[in-house]
């Protein structure tokens, strides 16, 4: 080959390997641009916000981070969780799933909230699926095991939900969703006299949990004891008419038609049924939003410190 033909097949070569690069440079994803000091004073907001029961306030919070291309992954991972709060299920599932895309390593074990997305969604072999990545990255996750009790009861395979529940209460006894679960799961097996006394055991820990006054009164019934099963029916209604007044109140707290007057009213809601804690958590979130508001700040006074 003379000189100028192999000067040819160089440039060609070359201008081969140019073009291949570029391209295999364009197919990569845009890399996050690093979050400042305003950034990272958003998160830890929105983080505030969600611990303290207010996922409300969260999705115009993290607007302006939602809008980057690409979406900061921790923006992303908290936008999941405060559409978990508010039950659109899709939209949950779209961007958690999309975080661990991402960045499986550092939240798998923190996305159980896809986990019990995809089965509200009746997406149970998803669900399982999600929850079984989880606990083999971390054996010791004990809602991850709960989830996994949780599904095998929906689908009703009864001795996989006694191993993931018993594991998930042993690794945490006072996880009082895990406690419904054994609740259920002791009906199921037929043996109501140990479901019976779990789940008043539960109520006393629980009392606003109406799926477990309703357990409790078809039990207290199977055994011929009308008049304690009457009382209980008579808590279920009450329950029920206060959770009535809970869910009006947070739509219209989520529709935006958000004051202190609302929010201490869903906290009186909240005592009304006898759960103490649930009424903390409210009142938590009302101050994440209304710091200074009086009332509220009164009504603080009567909680003891955790």
């Amino acid at each position: 080959m003379t000189p100028r033909g192999r000067a040819t097949v160089f440039a060609r070569t070359f201008g081969a390997i140019v073009l291949a690069t570029l391209a295999a440079c364009g197919d990569e994803a845009p890399v996050a641009a690093p979050l400042d000091d305003a950034d990272r004073a958003v998160l830890a907001r929105a983080e505030d916000l969600l611990y303290h029961q207010a996922p409300e306030q969260v999705p115009a919070l993290l607007e302006p981070l939602l809008a980057r291309d690409p979406t900061p992954v921790e923006a992303e991972y908290l936008a999941g969780q405060a559409a978990y709060y508010l039950q659109d299920w899709a939209a949950c599932v779209t961007r958690l799933e999309q975080v661990l895309e991402r960045d499986e390593a550092d939240y798998l074990t923190r996305c159980n909230a896809l986990g019990f997305a995809h089965a509200k969604r009746g997406d149970y072999a998803d669900a399982r699926t999600l929850f079984e990545r989880i606990v083999a990255a971390d054996p010791e996750e004990s809602k991850a095991w709960y989830g996994l009790a949780h599904v095998a009861l929906l689908e009703g395979r009864l001795p996989d939900a006694r191993v993931a529940l018993d594991r998930s209460l042993a690794l945490r006894p006072d996880y009082l969703k895990a406690r419904f679960a054994e609740v259920r799961l002791l009906d199921a097996e037929g043996r109501s006299d140990e479901a019976l006394v779990a789940v008043t055991a539960l109520l006393d820990a629980w009392p606003s949990n109406e799926e477990a006054l309703f357990l409790q009164v078809k039990l207290l019934r199977a055994e011929g004891r009308d008049d304690e099963a009457d009382q209980a029916e008579s808590r279920r209604a009450a329950v029920y008419a206060a959770k009535e007044q809970i869910a009006t109140l947070a739509g219209r707290i989520r529709a935006g038609d958000d004051d202190p007057a609302a929010r201490r009213a869903l906290v009186l809601a909240y005592l009304q049924l006898g759960d103490a804690g649930e009424a903390r958590d409210a009142l938590l979130g009302a101050l994440a939003v209304f710091p200074d508001d009086p009332g509220l700040r009164e009504l603080a006074q009567g909680f003891a410190p955790r």
